[in-house]
């Protein structure tokens, strides 16, 4: 993985840690802070590639993926509250 691309990884999950922390639960504001920090752990000082094991990307994108569903229903159960008033 580019160098680049893991500190975009990153600051696309700290933005999703920031902008939806009221609305997630405990252990996946846990898991989002500890694959940040794996994350962050393998950044590399040279501007070419990184390696990242397949298992912390996979437990990036499985914690992105919960964070999202969690935010998505959570969006639709409250259209869903106010538009049947």
């Amino acid at each position: 993985m580019k160098n680049d691309d893991l500190k975009t990884s990153i600051d696309a999950l700290k933005a999703i840690r920031e902008g939806k922390h009221q609305e997630l639960s405990t252990s996946i504001i846990d898991e989002l802070d500890a694959v940040i920090q794996d994350l962050e752990s393998h950044m590399g000082i040279t501007k070419g590639e990184v390696e990242v094991p397949f298992t912390l990307i996979s437990r990036a994108l499985k914690v992105m993926g919960e964070a999202i569903l969690v935010a998505t229903n959570l969006a639709e159960l409250i259209r869903t509250f106010f538009d049947s008033q």
